[in-house]
């Protein structure tokens, strides 16, 4: 994680609530509550927006709709234990700045 910026742990979660994080997902995307994501791409204080594809996501932090229609994926982003846990054990991650 130190090296990348990420890990990769294969399984952290079990199968059940893998399942169950799969299934609210696909639900927000066919409730039409997720939307492409974007980069944003500034030159000469002009921003300009080049969509992916197949790229979505769903404002988790900010929709109480979202909320509401995904309550495991919104606990998961509401718990902080990880992002401190790591924290503690590489600072120069730093996490805190990520507005948790």
């Amino acid at each position: 994680m130190a090296a990348q910026g990420y890990a990769v742990v294969d399984g952290v979660f079990g199968a059940d609530t893998a399942a169950r994080l799969r299934s609210e997902v696909v639900a927000l995307y066919d409730q039409g509550l997720m939307h492409k994501n974007c980069t944003h791409l500034v030159r000469d204080n002009a921003t300009t927006l080049v969509e992916k594809s197949h790229i979505h996501e769903a404002e988790l932090t900010l929709d109480s709709g979202v909320q509401s229609a995904a309550p495991l994926c919104s606990s998961l982003n509401e718990d902080r234990s990880l992002a401190t846990l790591i924290s503690l054990f590489i600072p120069q991650l730093t996490l805190d700045s990520q507005g948790f």
